[in-house]
Order: C-alpha cells, then sequence, then structure tokens
C-alpha cells in the first residue's frame, strides 16, 4: 500500500458542521473541512476536549488534496 505525502498544520476551527465535521482555516486564510479523526492513542483523549469555534486544532492534509483533512487533536494553549 503506497503512503502519500502529508502536511501537518495548526488551524483553527471556525464552524463545527456536525459532531465530526468542522470548517477550519489555516494563518494564510485557506479554509476547507476537517472530520475528526479516530483516537491513536485508545485514551479518549479528543472526546473530553470540545472543539468549539475558535479551538486551534492540528490538522493533517494530504499533499495532493487541500479541499478536505483530519483533526488529529485539539490543542491546549
Amino acid at each position: 500500500m503506497q503512503r502519500f505525502d502529508v502536511v501537518r498544520a495548526e488551524a483553527q476551527v471556525i464552524e463545527c458542521v456536525s459532531e465530526v465535521l468542522y470548517r477550519v482555516e489555516l494563518s494564510n486564510g485557506h479554509q476547507f473541512l476537517a472530520h475528526r479523526g479516530g483516537d491513536s492513542t485508545g485514551k479518549g483523549s479528543f472526546i473530553s476536549k470540545r472543539c468549539l469555534p475558535g479551538s486551534k486544532v492540528l490538522v493533517e492534509l494530504r499533499a495532493f488534496d487541500l479541499s478536505s483533512g483530519t483533526v488529529l487533536e485539539v490543542l491546549v494553549p
């Protein structure tokens, strides 16, 4: 299976479309839809941190498709 190049960046949540879908914006102004990713640690850390408009999140984008991404974690200031 081929692994695609990914880009990780910090973004800000603009709108909560649903429980698992968010509109986010990068620092350069690029907006896109991002879905909530699975918890790789198995501790449920994402569920305990609510993702609200204005929250800073770490997102992952595929280099060939910048129109959607995955929210990896909510960043706590």
